[in-house]
């Protein structure tokens, strides 16, 4: 099972890299083509969307990663046909919703919420990437690491990035601007998840007689395991949602385009990082919290992350100042390099078993543990939060 795990991480990685790079290569594109102002829009614009998918996932997604793993482990191939089908219809059925109520109140989302009237066609444009990113296209991806076909999970991924570059560059050289790349990212995600539907039908075989359709017993499993998940994710994303909104009354469009530039380098992170936690998700939801192989698993990727992530982090502070001049050029982006050295920050965590420990817990199926943490999480946010916008005034 470890050397299975360790050709998914590879087969992960490899993926993730060639993701990362065409991502890059957009992202850099996008922000020199736009310029800091609409590329600003065009983060502002995301803005919902990131916490819309929160409300839409439900822990959905940690529950078919999980409940395929286990069933598969276990031997209860017969039950699988339902997991698979009753993930996929709840997900597609709220993202459809949750999508179709952004577009109607994309007016009030833009004036009060963000406070930039101007973006609603952006805002109603990237409505549709909760339906293409969190019922199509992420939702398949669970259900393919879940049975461990992490070729196809990394298909989809570089499937959804090259699409966004080629629709990002038609549409930006047609002279759509930052409403272009908004449909671009959006309209990406809707492409990858409908292959990935396909992928699914062509590659994932049930075994005969087994119990098939939507099942609202095996929904409810699904929920009272994924709720303290979602409710975790839900208040890390209401404070990211915070920070942002404190964003867009007290910092002005340039400097939030700066940030989003800066944020961006962690792809290179990422890459190196999520490969290894994907693979090892469905691997600790095999076994029972009391069983002593956990322990070796969590040392060995504990190690791992911290011998690759610590350093890059080091590097990638030590050369902001020029990596970014390089990249965005010194004229319109000069506070990268300052957001960047902050930020790249939070991945020294990584390094340090936070990402390994989080898959651990939800693994085993402590995902009330999660839940905890996540609050108080969210309480010492918000007191630091209210400190800086104290001092601010």
């Amino acid at each position: 099972m470890m050397r299975g795990s360790a050709r998914g991480s590879l087969v992960l990685m490899v993926g993730q890299v060639v993701t990362t790079l065409i991502s890059a290569v957009t992202v850099i594109w996008m922000a020199r083509f736009l310029g800091s102002t609409a590329y600003g829009e065009y983060t502002i614009a995301l803005f919902p969307v990131s916490i819309a998918l929160l409300f839409q996932d439900l822990g959905m997604n940690a529950s078919l990663t999980r409940f395929c793993a286990m069933y598969r482990y276990e031997g209860r191939n017969d039950e699988l046909k339902s997991v698979v089908v009753t993930g996929l219809v709840f997900s597609i059925v709220t993202s459809l919703v949750i999508s179709g109520l952004m577009i109607i109140f994309a007016g009030p989302i833009a004036t009060i919420y963000l406070k930039r009237p101007e973006i609603e066609p952006l805002v109603r444009a990237a409505a549709l990437a909760v339906l293409g990113g969190g019922g199509l296209l992420t939702t398949i991806q669970a259900i393919l690491v879940g049975y461990e076909i992490m070729s196809l999970m990394s298909f989809t991924q570089i499937l959804w990035s090259a699409t966004r570059t080629l629709l990002s560059v038609v549409l930006l050289l047609v002279g759509l601007g930052a409403f272009g790349a908004v449909l671009a990212n959006t309209a990406s995600q809707v492409v990858a998840g409908l292959v990935g539907v396909l992928l699914l039908y062509i590659f994932i075989k049930f075994e005969k007689g087994s119990k098939g359709g939507f099942d609202f017993g095996m929904l409810r499993t699904f929920l009272g395991y994924g709720l303290p998940l979602s409710m975790s994710s839900l208040l890390i994303g209401v404070l990211n949602q915070i920070y942002n909104y404190i964003m867009v009354l007290y910092v002005a469009t340039d400097l939030i385009g700066n940030y989003g530039a800066a944020s961006s380098f962690g792809v290179l992170l990422s890459f190196l990082t999520v490969p290894i936690a994907t693979s090892l998700f469905p691997l600790y939801s095999k076994f029972k919290k009391d069983s002593p192989q956990l322990k070796r698993i969590f040392q060995m990727s504990v190690k791992y992350t911290a011998i690759v992530t610590l350093p890059v982090v080091l590097v990638i502070i030590v050369v902001a100042s020029p990596l970014s001049r390089l990249l965005y050029g010194a004229s319109d982006y000069p506070y990268v390099p300052l957001y960047l050295s902050i930020f790249i920050l939070n991945y020294s965590f990584e390094g340090l078993g936070g990402m390994s420990l989080s898959n651990l817990i939800s693994g085993v199926g402590e995902s009330r543990t999660t839940l905890l943490s996540s609050i108080f999480t969210f309480f010492t946010g918000i007191s630091l939060m209210l400190v800086c916008a104290r001092a601010h005034a």
